[in-house]
């Protein structure tokens, strides 16, 4: 099969109003807002709620508009002392899960975190495979501040690259 076919609609209007929309017999599908701050687009079930949303932060939500699991993804470089990599809102999620790697020119390791928190405690356990090289500088760990739990590095040397990817319910 061969071919091609464009879909496109004119940005008219103003920021943030509504750019292309898919719309079925029940209500709006699929729509695209033109704005690069917020939720950038989002997929809805039959009761026209989300199901599926991006925003501008790298962030989606995915699942059940009342409990949407949160997904993201974050590369930092960590810094002598602690670094905050992500920060989560202890008040609409229960708990995380991490999978992580740090590395710092040939020390390299890759390791989960599984955390869970009340709002007042927090807990989480941390595992990870054989090191290459000497990754003992640095290791991964929760906090809670502020109303939010925090994923963050400890570090006793600089120069440390952290990939994560964060899933939260």
């Amino acid at each position: 099969m061969t071919g091609s076919a464009n879909i496109s609609a004119p940005a008219t209007g103003t920021s943030g109003s509504l750019l292309f929309s898919v719309n079925g017999i029940s209500g709006q599908l699929f729509s695209i807002v033109d704005s690069l701050s917020g939720s950038l687009f989002s997929v809805n079930d039959i009761s026209g709620l989300p199901i599926l949303e991006v925003f501008d932060t790298n962030t989606v939500l995915l699942g059940s508009y009342a409990s949407p699991s949160l997904n993201t993804t974050v590369k930092t470089t960590g810094v002598t002392g602690t670094t905050d990599i992500y920060s989560i809102n202890a008040s609409l999620y229960n708990g995380a899960f991490v999978e992580y790697v740090v590395s710092s020119g040939s020390n390299v390791r890759s390791g989960n975190v599984v955390s869970a928190w009340d709002g007042s405690s927090i807990v989480y356990s941390e595992t990870s495979t054989a090191e290459i090289g000497n990754t003992s500088p640095i290791s991964i760990l929760f906090g809670l501040t502020g109303g939010n739990a925090v994923l963050r590095s400890s570090s006793t040397t600089t120069g440390w690259t952290i990939k994560t990817i964060i899933r939260s319910i």
